[in-house]
């Protein structure tokens, strides 16, 4: 998420927080002087809490994806999913119930604001942080920009020197997969990017772009297609229905059917069906009824094109 978007979010939170809405005399506490003192604070409690969760949601990443190692995917059991939740929310409760301690210190009756405190507004507050801290398990796009740790990845622009840049489709995809791996692998670097070799399907939906990784994994990412044109790659990610691309890397050669329907690589497609219903993925291999030419198209094409930017890592948000 953008940050004057989280900004946003954080002020409207932080006002009715503040204003105790839950609550009555909500005019009383818009007169109050120390409303304006309390926002500031608030929202940049907010802002500190959504990056450690957001880390936090990082390393759940990392744990079901082994990030940078050449090794297979780590299912993302409940355990995985309740470690998260648990360190990401704990931790905030604890330091901010330190800091309001803190502050009720200078006050005599100090037990008793803090009392006070928790009877009146830690509830409402666990509730936003959890709330907060779920919603990325379904929409990560929602994590503030850049709060994910830093990781420097090594970014080759081309193919490795031991593959000839116009090896033909049936063996590069064993060629691509014996030197790198699977993956997904992704760089924290500047937001959330995946290796454009792992993405295996981009679903448009009105305004909404979602990529489908070569595990199943499914994630936002609306400026999918521009990353892709910016970086001459949407040549290998072909439109073959009203809702689907399929990246042509991860397709199966020789297409017997190409005005019907395309199949991904046997390793790809086992690997995607443990998440997605062998059903429904087949479905978002055919091609569409406007869409009969794309793949000959494709392939008339490709004695024109090289294989470059395979590992290129494509920003998700």
């Amino acid at each position: 998420m953008k940050k004057p978007v989280f900004l946003l979010y954080a002020f409207v939170i932080a006002l009715l927080f503040n204003l105790k809405v839950w609550d009555a005399d909500i005019l009383a506490r818009l007169k109050s002087h120390n409303l304006i003192p309390l926002l500031l604070i608030t929202i940049a409690g907010f802002w500190a809490y959504a990056i450690w969760i957001g880390r936090q949601y990082g390393r759940l990443l990392r744990k079901q994806h082994n990030i940078g190692l050449e090794t297979e995917t780590i299912p993302l059991s409940y355990r995985h999913q309740l470690g998260y939740i648990l360190w990401a929310i704990v931790p905030v409760v604890i330091v901010h119930m330190a800091f309001i301690w803190c502050v009720a210190s200078i006050v005599p009756n100090t037990q008793a604001v803090v009392f006070a405190y928790m009877r009146d507004y830690l509830p409402v507050f666990v509730l936003v942080v959890g709330g907060y801290t779920g919603l990325l398990l379904f929409r990560p796009e929602y994590a503030l920009e850049n709060s994910f740790p830093q990781k420097v990845v090594e970014i080759k622009e081309v193919l490795p020197p031991d593959i000839d840049e116009r090896v033909g489709l049936y063996t590069l995809f064993q060629h691509l997969m014996k030197q790198q791996g699977l993956g997904p692998v992704f760089d924290y670097t500047d937001g959330l990017s995946v290796r454009f070799f792992d993405i295996a399907l981009i679903k448009t939906h009105s305004k909404e772009y979602y990529v489908y990784l070569n595990d199943g994994d499914k994630l936002r990412a609306d400026d999918i297609l521009k990353e892709l044109k910016a970086r001459g790659l949407d040549r290998w990610m072909i439109k073959i229905s009203k809702y689907y691309c399929i990246n042509m890397l991860l397709v199966a050669y020789p297409i017997e059917k190409p005005r019907s329907h395309v199949e991904l690589t046997r390793t790809i497609y086992s690997r995607m069906v443990q998440k997605i219903p062998a059903e429904d993925l087949d479905k978002m291999c055919k091609i569409g009824p406007v869409m009969k030419d794309a793949v000959e198209n494709f392939l008339a094409d490709n004695d024109g094109m090289k294989y470059e930017g395979w590992d290129s890592f494509i920003p998700l948000r």
